[in-house]
């Protein structure tokens, strides 16, 4: 690599000194070189989720709200009260529940979770990579993996960050063959996201005989017995609900699942040969295994997600690109090296992304985010909570997102997509077109309006249209238009020049007639 042949090769001296003194020179500014970049990459990472992290995904706050609860009721339940296992995420909710615990219920002390995460990611990638290359290049290969990958997701202050930490930490055990750290980090890395139990079962597969297999065991039996008793204690039940709702929800076609993907069709077929060549690599006898398990773990996750058309949210992503980068890295050799420009070539939307998100945070300016408006839209949900708890504190409110919106609304909410409601997953899925546009949309089901008679209704146009035109039609009735929020305020609209997200204008906000009534309104 030119990088490590910059910082390695022997050049000659141009004093009198001997070869030795030379080395250890050389070596000393490698050192402060390195330091001075993990610097400057731990300052440019603070900057970035300082910025980016005023948008946050609206999933996040469905972890807020059941940390919140578990701090002051004792509950981790989204709905005091409802025992529902509502956050696909156990150990980010608790380290959520320790933060808001220690330091007050703040959820802008979150981003610094995430950035800690981020650093750790970036110096386990460093580590990893230092048996191949220098300390500067490995540094340097680091920054960009993360940068390109990861960084992102950590500024919507999602739980992707610790999971991929701990999965970066047990690579490096398996490196150094220490079994029962093997064993404990690939553990937490399930508890932060259960698509880690793939994880679990290659990382046993790798471990070579029967004492490193049992050692691996050893390490991860308590985090794993942790997470089983407590689940079953607090939902009685081991698998969340979030998991059999998205399932039912989501019917997508190939088509959207690689959009969700932020893959392009044209992209399968290099993306399917930079695997092929990736995979023929990890499976060569002097291949170490730590390496054969950052190849095979992202493309056996892509293709469980692929065959059960997995819904993408943002954050899944990376725990796919994010491995197979460090994969490429550690495996391929010169003449493979075309593997990666391909890999580049199908994924070309995240270092594109990384490259405008810099120049954003040059200029100070958040749209540059990929995911602005949808945090936009976020900080929109936060305002219209606070304006309903005030008007409605006692009102039971139904809305397909759940995030924000039951933030800043305290009372209890009804998840018309199920996720935290099962109630309403016996009126899913809707049919497509019919009940809703899309397989990939969770719309409100008017049957459940019907059913459980919400005082509230809060929607997107794109998740009410079932909704709305049985309102028009006269067959849903009792409800009337309390108000239209724009899905963007005017001053994010201003900044990014959007003011439509996924074709909607507005964030409705339907009211029961007689509780409209109640309120002097009309």
């Amino acid at each position: 690599m030119f990088a490590e042949y910059l910082i390695t090769s022997p050049q000659r001296s141009p004093s009198l000194a001997g070869p030795g003194m030379w080395r250890s020179s050389l070596k000393t500014r490698q050192y402060v070189l390195a330091a001075v970049f993990v610097l400057a990459t731990a300052v440019y990472f603070h900057s970035y989720i300082a910025l980016y992290s005023q948008y946050p995904s609206d999933d996040a706050y469905i972890h807020f709200r059941i940390a919140r609860n578990f701090v002051e009721h004792g509950q981790p339940y989204y709905n005091i009260g409802q025992p529902v296992s509502g956050s696909s995420s156990f150990l980010w909710t608790l380290l959520i529940s320790a933060m808001f615990a220690v330091a007050g219920v703040h959820p802008e002390n979150v981003p610094y979770a995430d950035l800690a995460f981020t650093l750790v990611a970036f110096a386990l990638c460093a580590v990893l990579f230092s048996r191949r290359f220098s300390m500067l290049a490995s540094a340097a290969l680091a920054f960009v993996i993360v940068t390109v990958f990861l960084l992102g997701v950590a500024a919507q202050l999602m739980e992707t960050p610790a999971a991929l930490s701990f999965f970066l930490a047990s690579l490096l055990c398996l490196q150094r063959n220490r079994f029962v750290a093997f064993g404990l980090f690939s553990a937490l890395a399930l508890l932060v996201r259960y698509e880690f139990a793939a994880w679990l079962l290659i990382g046993f597969l790798l471990a070579p005989g029967a004492a490193s297999r049992r050692r691996y065991v050893i390490g991860g039996a308590f985090p794993l017995l942790f997470l089983l008793v407590s689940d079953y204690y607090f939902f009685s039940t081991v698998i969340p609900n979030t998991v059999f709702a998205k399932a039912k929800l989501y019917q997508l076609n190939f088509k959207e699942f690689l959009s969700l993907a932020e893959m392009e069709p044209w992209a399968v077929v290099p993306f399917a040969v930079a695997s092929a060549v990736l995979l023929y690599e990890a499976t060569r006898p002097d291949t170490p295994a730590w390496a054969k398990g950052a190849a095979f773990f992202p493309l056996l996750l892509l293709g469980l997600y692929a065959v059960t058309r997995t819904f993408l949210f943002q954050w899944y992503v990376p725990l796919i690109l994010l491995p197979l980068a460090v994969a490429m890295c550690a495996l391929l050799r010169d003449k493979k090296t075309y593997a990666i420009l391909l890999l580049l070539a199908a994924i070309h939307r995240f270092p594109a992304s990384a490259m405008r998100e810099a120049y954003g945070l040059l200029v100070r300016d958040p749209s540059q985010h990929p995911s602005y408006a949808e945090g936009a839209r976020t900080r929109q949900y936060l305002h219209i909570g606070t304006d309903l708890s005030a008007l409605f504190p006692d009102a039971v409110l139904m809305t397909p997102e759940v995030g924000a919106l039951g933030w800043t609304f305290r009372g209890r909410v009804i998840d018309a997509a199920g996720l935290i409601s099962p109630e309403c997953l016996k009126y899913h899925p809707m049919k497509v077109p019919e009940e809703r546009s899309s397989g990939s949309i969770g719309a409100i089901p008017p049957q459940a309006v019907r059913d459980l008679s919400p005082q509230l209704v809060v929607s997107m146009e794109v998740f009410s249209e079932a909704f709305r035109r049985e309102l028009a039609a006269g067959t849903l009735g009792g409800y009337a238009l309390l108000r239209n929020y724009p899905v963007l305020s005017e001053a994010d609209s201003a900044r990014s020049g959007r003011h439509v997200l996924w074709g909607s204008r507005n964030i409705q906000v339907y009211v029961r007639e007689p509780d409209i009534r109640s309120l002097g309104g009309g």
